[in-house]
């Protein structure tokens, strides 16, 4: 799963919200008459919660440019096989709940750039930050009828220097020092037991602590 903290823009054309421009203003603000205008009904697909914000106040802006700041977390299955090295597949699924095609149709906007944009500051603590992002525009069939679909696609690449750090390299250098033992003399005993002792001591330590890797079937999946 993950959480996405965003504004999301709809444009649509309603002839029945038409007004003189008299080129003072070129918006009309309908926050207060929001429950009174007809407005699409898009849906997050693969949502698992979601909410608008309103501190200080409701964060929606109806206009002839609508604009609404929401929090979604969305379900992405991952591919946990090669963890860390990892690069993850995420999706961003929105859909008509109530109207079929023939009623609705949703579109991304003309400019590719303008579609999805991510903070400049942007950083997240485990993947690296997604360089680009594909966006694709579908139609799917359901027993009510054809459904306009709209999907965003984004890659994530697992910052592997953590795990290097916390496991790979303190592994290697135990596994180094047990061999030790190989040039240590027969007849010293207590020495071999206590290099073997603290080889599995500390490896059993670091897989106690340095156990850092996701609670996942797949990862054992062959």
């Amino acid at each position: 799963d993950y959480s996405v903290n965003m504004f999301l823009r709809q444009y649509w054309n309603d002839t029945r919200l038409a007004y003189l421009h008299r080129g003072y203003n070129q918006s009309l603000t309908l926050n207060s008459k929001k429950s009174e205008l007809w407005v699409p009904d898009l849906y997050f697909i693969n949502e698992k919660e979601g909410s608008f914000h309103e501190i200080t106040t409701p964060n929606l802006l109806l206009r002839v440019k609508p604009l609404a700041r929401i929090t979604v977390k969305l379900s992405c299955n991952m591919d946990l096989k090669k963890f860390p090295m990892d690069q993850q597949k995420c999706h961003v699924k929105m859909e008509s709940y109530g109207y079929t095609t023939e009623e609705l149709m949703f579109e991304w906007v003309a400019k590719v750039e303008e579609r999805v944009q991510f903070s400049d500051d942007l950083q997240l603590p485990e993947f690296e930050t997604p360089p680009n992002i594909s966006t694709e525009t579908r139609v799917v069939q359901y027993l009510t009828g054809k459904y306009s679909y709209l999907i965003a696609t984004f890659y994530l690449n697992r910052k592997s220097g953590f795990y290097l750090i916390q496991t790979y390299i303190p592994s290697i250098l135990i596994v180094i020092l047990s061999w030790v033992s190989f040039w240590i003399d027969v007849k010293a005993v207590p020495a071999r037991i206590s290099l073997g002792l603290l080889t599995v001591l500390s490896m059993t330590t670091t897989a106690e602590f340095g156990s850092f890797g996701p609670a996942a079937a797949s990862v054992l999946h062959q």
